[in-house]
C-alpha cells in the first residue's frame, strides 16, 4: 500500500472516530443535540472496516492506471 493509500484511509478512520466523539454527549458535552443527529445521520452509510479494504484496494488500482 502507498503512502497516499495510506494516508486516505487513515483520513477516513479518524473522520469516522471524530463523528463517532460528536454523537457522544459524555466526551463532547456542549455539542447541540442537532450536530449529534447530523453526525449520527453520517455514520449510518458511513465505510466499515470491511469497507475500508475495498476502497485501498480500489485507490491502489486507481493508482495503478496512471
Amino acid at each position: 500500500m502507498t503512502e497516499q493509500v495510506q494516508s486516505k484511509i487513515t483520513s477516513i478512520k479518524k473522520t469516522k472516530e471524530f463523528l463517532m466523539e460528536l454523537t457522544e454527549p459524555k466526551k463532547t458535552p456542549r455539542i447541540p443535540k442537532y450536530i449529534r443527529q447530523k453526525a449520527k445521520e453520517c455514520l449510518i452509510d458511513y465505510p466499515s472496516g470491511f469497507d475500508e479494504v475495498l476502497i485501498s484496494k480500489g485507490l491502489e488500482a486507481g493508482e495503478n492506471e496512471r
